[in-house]
């Protein structure tokens, strides 16, 4: 593929789900995007709304417009893994159902391949909007705009700079953060797309992703506002697991990031990765106590804020296994200890907490996201009743995100 080309074919993704009352205007935000050259490749999640009559309107007015349908809900990592099957440019630009692109959105993201050929992935800036579409600021529009990644949204890289793919790993890895940037500012090379979204993982699928584009070149943040992404309400565990049909908590709408599927993850990452961790020194160990008290630091902020309730922590609907041996009413009675140990931790009141063992489907899926959650469990109790020093016990106390140590350079490797 040659660099320089300023009519390169660019593949938007937008998979959907129920998303009539805000698809339209992203679609024409496509549509009228100063870059013409694009494809709009939308996948419907089996919408029982009005969705897919918008879908076919447009469809029928821009020959640009591609769409397919799921016979039955599949989740939002299938659906934008059906979009990156059918992608045909020579980019990806990921999108929201519910987000906004400036005119010159892609057009400046394009500029930055031209600019800087070694570049894998580019994010674009963004404007938070609530849902009249009124930009809203402060840390509680943060936290409702958690994506799936669980991030609050602050990139941790200076933008105007190209970034090494090794600095970028390091900085997400540890400890496991999301310093790319929401699924809607991202724009990276199509050679660099791979097997697409892992749809094992529950949280921080998108976060995974993106670490994986990145090993195929370097990171570049522009400054310039680009994308306005929309600020997020989340429905309890139960309503959001119920419309998906793909693991426990994934919308559409962005994976409850509050949900404590997202412990599995980390468990799930860490192995994952445990090649490229050595490859800086740590351990899988050391990635899993940072990971797990900043997830938590996280959470407890989100708590804070009033976004996360503390019913929800002690529910943890999202967590009940679904099998009917033994084995697993055993596993599920580990956890409901541990994880109400955990809740005295967090001061969430109550420890009482069962996890269910229903019968209404075995799933070996859900059995290892148990056993990882096992494991997170008896990192996290580790990790919040460890005596701390005096002058970082506070700091433990509130499980603040910054009481996690900055994780050590390492310039020079994974280059």
């Amino acid at each position: 593929m040659k660099m320089g080309l300023p009519q390169a074919l660019i593949s938007v993704l937008l998979p959907v789900k129920n998303g009539e009352r805000y698809l339209a205007p992203a679609i024409e935000s496509v549509l009228r995007q100063s870059h013409e050259n694009l494809e709009l490749i939308i996948v419907d999640d089996f919408s029982s709304d009005y969705s897919l009559s918008i879908i076919e309107s447009f469809a029928a007015r821009d020959a640009r417009v591609k769409y397919w349908r799921h016979g039955s809900p599949a989740g939002l990592w299938e659906t934008y893994n059906q979009c990156l099957s059918e992608v045909g440019g020579q980019f990806v630009k990921l999108f929201q159902q519910d987000a906004i692109m400036a005119k010159d959105c892609l057009a400046a993201s394009l500029a930055c391949f031209e600019r800087h050929p070694s570049l894998a992935l580019v994010a674009t800036g963004y404007q938070i909007i609530d849902l009249f579409s009124e930009p809203v600021s402060g840390p509680s529009a943060r936290a409702g705009l958690c994506g799936p990644s669980g991030s609050f949204s602050a990139h941790g890289f200076k933008p105007g700079h190209v970034h090494a793919r090794g600095d970028v790993l390091e900085k997400c890895l540890l400890p496991l953060s999301n310093h790319l940037g929401e699924l809607g500012t991202l724009m990276f090379k199509s050679a660099a797309a791979g097997s697409g979204f892992d749809s094992r993982l529950n949280c921080f699928a998108d976060l995974e992703y993106g670490l994986r584009i990145i090993m195929e070149g370097d990171y570049y943040l522009l400054s310039d506002s680009l994308i306005e992404l929309r600020q997020r309400v989340f429905e309890s565990p139960v309503a959001s697991s119920g419309n998906t049909g793909s693991g426990p908590t994934q919308g559409l709408s962005g994976p409850d990031c509050r949900g404590m599927m997202g412990a599995c993850d980390i468990v799930k990452i860490s192995r994952k990765y445990a090649k490229v961790l050595t490859a800086f020194g740590r351990s899988q160990d050391e990635f899993l106590q940072s990971s797990i008290a900043a997830f938590l630091g996280r959470l407890r902020e989100l708590m804070d804020l009033g976004v996360v309730s503390e019913d929800y922590l002690k529910q943890a609907d999202d967590l009940r296994l679904r099998s009917r041996n033994d084995s697993a009413q055993s596993a599920a009675a580990s956890v409901t200890s541990a994880f109400s140990a955990l809740a005295a931790v967090l001061g969430s009141g109550s420890s009482a907490l069962s996890f269910s063992v229903e019968e209404t489907m075995e799933s070996p899926s859900l059995l290892q996201d148990l056993v990882d959650f096992r494991l997170f469990t008896y990192y996290a109790v580790k990790v919040l009743t460890a005596p701390a020093p005096e002058s970082t016990r506070s700091q433990f106390q509130d499980l603040r995100v910054s009481m996690i140590t900055e994780p050590v350079g390492i310039s020079g490797r994974l280059r």
